[in-house]
């Protein structure tokens, strides 16, 4: 290791605000509850990645927030009660973790395995609402 090398070693990330760099699949990036009782789901669909943040329960969700993209702040990404483990991607989260994100987990086993690539609501043709 050279001097250059053990100095950038030591210095803060440069790009503390910005999403981690996701590749694959379409996928749960992130998936948790907030005191509100609403289900908060960051995923991965076609490339780009998505923030919703909704009422569950039975029929259509009531969707209050959908950001994609740079619209999504790394600050307030993770929701107040928790997330579910078994729904969160380690890359994404190793990633959060890198730019300071702390995060509050639940317990294993808490919600049903997962039926398809992703573990809550997707939106499809929703325009992006803003709190």
């Amino acid at each position: 290791m050279t001097p250059h090398e053990l100095e950038e070693l030591y210095a803060p990330y440069r790009d503390r605000d910005s999403l981690p760099k996701v590749t694959g699949g379409d996928r749960t990036l992130l998936y948790g509850l907030d005191v509100l009782s609403r289900l908060h789901h960051v995923y991965l669909q076609d490339g780009e990645v998505h923030r919703v943040v909704y009422h569950g329960g039975s029929g259509t969700p009531d969707v209050s927030l959908h950001q994609i993209g740079d619209e999504i702040s790394i600050m307030g990404i993770v929701p107040e009660l928790g997330l579910y483990p078994e729904a969160c991607d380690f890359e994404f989260c190793r990633g959060l973790k890198e730019r300071g994100v702390s995060f509050i987990f639940r317990e294993f086993g808490q919600i049903a395995a997962l039926g398809g690539p992703f573990h809550g609501h997707v939106v499809e043709e929703v325009p992006t609402l803003t709190p």
